[in-house]
């Protein structure tokens, strides 16, 4: 199957999943408000079928041209799929509900499916509230890092790890300075960037250029891609990042004071990635010395372990982002799909990012800045 052939098949998937939580949510509609009103019923269907192409559309035209009203259209047709899985959640609860209401030989009355949809309502009004305000709050979580040899001059020191900040048409110039500040309030002596850092959704990021520039720690910001700066453009990308303190790790290491940091790019389109053996080519590198590795996602860990790794950073799995997708890349990632995780001598931090992708909201995990304090 070519590229072409791949996105195709891809969107006509996602399409179809669009298209069958959107007929659920109108059954449930339809059944727990007992909706029978022939005109209602058609304007239900006519925004139930609009949404998904809206949305599609957003995304697509948006990369071409980043004007308020694309923008304003992805922003809301995301928030409004983000508010569908919420309701998702809520339609199975109500009709588990009423399963048991039936196991326990109680009928439900008109009236009971009316409560039951009413509290559903109102429970996946505010679990998308509290999914947009996760977005905004970002929080900090300390983990410690203490091999058997690591350089005197990095004890006590502290390394801030972000992730998947998904900077573009919804998370924009003012987001990335609250995440300066943030960071500026840690003091850090070093900082790990492990992918998207851009939304491939967007495809003009060049207005970043600025607020990046104000990203900096003493030893240095080292960044390696991820999965949406190949699809935004690496052309682009590279542009946007030149002139700021942020260095590109793309399968090479640099080597400050004992300590070696690796980066490992994300593959292009459709291209299979071995990191181990492109751990092996790196020029330099030495299993013996203490190393960091940074690569965008949390994969082939059991063999990574094997390989003299200290310290692998990862992030992409936004740990799930809508509940209950975390159970989703828990299986997909082994377990290691978010975390701080210590086994022998191999460390490996899975952040949950920083930012969101698609809607504007969070409700599994924490918008978060790590912090590696050095033992």
């Amino acid at each position: 199957m070519n590229k072409k052939m791949a996105i195709l098949f891809f969107l006509f998937i996602f399409v179809t999943i669009l298209y069958l939580a959107h007929f659920v949510f109108y059954d449930f509609l339809i059944r727990f408000f007992s909706i029978d009103s022939f005109y209602l019923k058609r304007v239900i269907i006519v925004a139930m079928i609009l949404m998904p192409i809206l949305f599609v559309t957003a995304m697509i035209s948006i990369y071409f041209n980043g004007s308020i009203f694309t923008r304003t259209l992805y922003f809301i047709t995301g928030l409004w799929h983000g508010v569908l899985v919420n309701f998702l959640v809520v339609i199975f609860a109500s009709w588990f509900f009423v399963g048991v209401l039936k196991i326990l030989k109680t009928s439900p009355s008109s009236l009971t499916f009316l409560v039951i949809g009413l509290v559903g309502v109102v429970v996946a009004i505010a679990l998308s509230v509290y999914g947009v305000y996760n977005v905004f709050d970002i929080k900090v979580r300390e983990v410690s890092f203490a091999p058997r040899n690591l350089p005197e001059l990095w004890r006590g020191k502290k390394a801030i790890h972000i992730s998947d900040v998904h900077l573009g048409s919804i998370l924009r110039d003012g987001y990335m300075q609250k995440i300066v500040k943030k960071i500026d309030k840690i003091k850090p002596d070093i900082i790990f960037i492990t992918g998207d850092l851009f939304d491939s959704i967007d495809g003009s990021v060049e207005y970043f250029h600025e607020s990046l520039k104000s990203l900096g720690a003493p030893q240095g910001v080292f960044f390696v891609t991820g999965n949406h700066e190949t699809y935004l453009g690496l052309e682009k990308m590279n542009k946007t990042l030149e002139g700021t303190n942020i260095t590109i790790l793309d399968n090479n290491l640099v080597e400050i004071d004992g300590l070696q940091i690796i980066g490992l790019a994300y593959p292009e389109r459709m291209a299979k990635k071995n990191i181990v053996e492109d751990l092996n080519k790196i020029d330099n590198f030495d299993p013996q010395k203490i190393n960091i590795l940074l690569y965008h996602e949390p994969r082939f860990i059991e063999k990574i372990k094997k390989t003299g790794v200290d310290l692998m950073l990862a992030g992409h799995t936004h740990k799930g982002q809508m509940w209950p997708f975390n159970f989703i890349t828990e299986s997909i990632f082994k377990g290691y799909d978010y975390g701080f995780f210590k086994e022998g001598s191999f460390n490996l931090n899975v952040s949950s990012g920083i930012g969101v992708w698609g809607p504007t909201m969070r409700t599994s995990g924490k918008n978060e800045v790590v912090v590696i304090n050095f033992k």
